[in-house]
């Protein structure tokens, strides 16, 4: 599978299934933008901007995803799946309340 020229240099990939492949996409992904730069090519990607503002793209694999986007973004990845949520260091430290009162 050949990758684009992505500006923000990394590449990582990440084995899971596709719930939790699901989860870290949501969590990531603030905006999808057209997938115009892999026209033609026969995969699924995703190119969008990220919660940190930068553009990352996703490729789905059979095993889970890979990733091209900046450093920050892939350790953005690495917490969401320890943490299962993006939200998970602060749901730990009582900052995050599922409460409505």
């Amino acid at each position: 599978m050949e990758r684009s020229d992505a500006k923000s240099g990394m590449l990582a990939r990440f084995g899971c299934c596709k719930a939790a492949s699901s989860c870290v996409i949501g969590n990531i992904l603030a905006e999808i933008s057209p997938p115009c730069n892999n026209c033609g090519n026969d995969d699924i990607s995703i190119t969008g901007t990220t919660a940190t503002g930068s553009t990352i793209t996703i490729y789905i694999t059979k095993e889970g995803f890979d990733i091209e986007g900046s450093a920050a973004d892939i350790e953005l990845v690495e917490r969401i799946r320890r943490e299962r949520c993006i939200h998970g260091e602060e749901r730990k430290s009582g900052i995050w309340s599922d409460s409505k009162g």
